[in-house]
Order: C-alpha cells, then structure tokens, then sequence
C-alpha cells in the first residue's frame, strides 16, 4: 500500500520538492553564487585568469566563503519549515503540493528547535557508524565485503530509526495543532 502510494505519487512529490525550492531560490542563489566565487577564487586558475592569483583573488575567496556560510545559516532554518511537507502529502491526500508546504509550514512555526534537537540526537549515531568504519580501515580488514554488509546494516537500520523518528514528531505536531484548534 505504502509503496502504491509512493510511485503513485511520484509526480506530486517532485512538486513538493518544486514548491519548496521556489519558497527559496533567492537563499539557493546566493549560496550557489557564493560558492563558485569561493571555488574559482582558491583553486587553480588557468593562465589567462592568474592576476586573480594574487591578493584580491585571496580577499574574494575569503568573502564568498564567508558569504556562502551566511546563506547556508540562513536556508537552513528556513528548510526547517518545510520538513514535514511529504507526511502531510501522505496524510491529506486531498491537500495540493503547495498547500502540503504550507501546512509543514505551520505545524513547524514555534518546533524548529525541537527538529533540531531531534536531528542532533542522531548524531551519536552517525559517529557509531564512522568510528565502525575507522576501526575497519585502521585494522587493515581488507574484505570489501565485510565493510559492504556493515554499512548496509548500519545504514538501514539507522534510516528505518530516523524515519520512525520523524514519523512520531509529525505525529506529536499534529495531535499538538489538532488539540489548539
């Protein structure tokens, strides 16, 4: 049922994604042009362009990467409203792709710090799964296919959690707005 409704919906999700992108293109803009000025500045020119090899290339590397990290600080608080736009597709079905993300807007007003903390508690997680990893590689196990089944196990369980996880914080927003109205 749940993977009729996903393929479906394929259509109506990639509007979501649409509708979320447009809410913030002039952030994804600046954050893309920032991002080459701070790349083309620092990395090897070609010949033609070496007179920006010199201080001014420097200066305006260091700007746009402190441009570039500004705009990211700024989408993403704004991405946080957004979040929760697929579970909302998934349950109002009768809901548009814009009115999902308006919605996941709403729900998400004053839990922005609540997602984040959320998303932090995963992080012990992600360094479990590194530190596997670490340990693999630093002991020289050259089985390709012992790291291969590990990731795979780490990572399926670890999506699988943090889905659910997210699941039960829509859940608790939902009964949350439902009981305030």
């Amino acid at each position: 049922d749940f993977l009729y409704l996903a393929f479906h919906h394929f259509l109506s999700i990639w509007k979501i994604l649409w509708n979320i992108i447009l809410k913030n293109i002039v952030l994804i803009l600046f954050c893309i042009i920032f991002y080459v000025v701070a790349i083309t500045s620092t990395s090897h020119l070609p010949f033609f362009l070496s007179f920006l090899a010199n201080n001014f290339g420097r200066v305006a590397g260091i700007i746009a990467s402190i441009g570039y990290l500004i705009c990211i600080f700024m989408l993403i608080p704004k991405l946080l409203y957004y979040t929760l736009s697929y579970f909302v597709f998934f349950d109002f079905p009768n809901l548009s792709e814009k009115e999902c993300v308006e919605k996941s807007a709403i729900l998400m007003s004053n839990n922005r710090w609540n997602l984040c903390k959320l998303f932090l508690s995963f992080l012990g997680w992600f360094l479990l799964l590194g530190i596997i990893f670490v340990i693999i590689t630093i002991l020289h196990i050259d089985s390709f296919y012992l790291l291969t089944v590990l990731a795979y196990i780490g990572i399926s369980f670890l999506t699988v959690y943090i889905i659910t996880c997210f699941l039960q914080f829509y859940e608790t927003l939902k009964k949350q707005a439902d009981k305030n109205n």
